[in-house]
């Protein structure tokens, strides 16, 4: 479990099922995803395959939570990809958009990651025309690369000396 301010990061548990199942059916939040939407039955087992997969490791899939009200609020994950660099993933309900949450949450797993890797990079994918995620990674200090992601949306990378120039501003 990791701690903000104003948050929680957890892994997911089973009873996690329901809010995950609202959050992958929502089609606004889901938007310029490339899955579509997802049965309660696939969203719990997506949570036992995070859990067997990850375990306790830090690099996870998180729940994202209020402290104040244990209120689930969206998810994020910081997982391998090979070659001490992560990816970033996240999303969360609409109705916690533009309160900060999400920032809050990828600048701790952020600076968790660059304080336990060796010269790791962070990546992150987003569909090109999802503008707000754009700008969300261009304001935590990644840098787009001239290629395509995986899914062929725009990427993006962030290095350790980046992120801290962003955050000595």
């Amino acid at each position: 479990m990791i701690e903000t301010d104003r948050l929680v990061l957890r892994k997911f548990i089973i009873l996690d099922k329901l809010f995950l199942f609202k959050l992958n059916n929502d089609k606004e939040v889901n938007k310029f995803r490339t899955s579509d939407s997802r049965p309660i039955n696939k969203c719990e087992d997506d949570i036992i395959k995070w859990n067997k997969k990850y375990k306790d490791d830090f690099l996870n899939v998180y729940l994202i939570e209020s402290k104040a009200d244990d209120r689930p609020l969206g998810m994020m994950f910081l997982v391998d990809i090979g070659n001490n660099n992560v990816e970033l993933g996240y999303r969360l309900l609409k109705e916690e958009w533009k309160k900060g949450y999400c920032k809050e949450s990828a600048k701790k797993l952020i600076e968790v990651f660059f304080a336990q890797s060796n010269n790791g990079k962070v990546y992150a994918e987003t569909h090109s025309e999802n503008i707000n995620s754009v700008n969300f990674l261009l304001n935590l200090g990644f840098q787009e690369e001239n290629k395509s992601g995986e899914n062929g949306g725009r990427l993006f990378i962030l290095n350790e000396a980046d992120y801290n120039q962003i955050c000595s501003i």
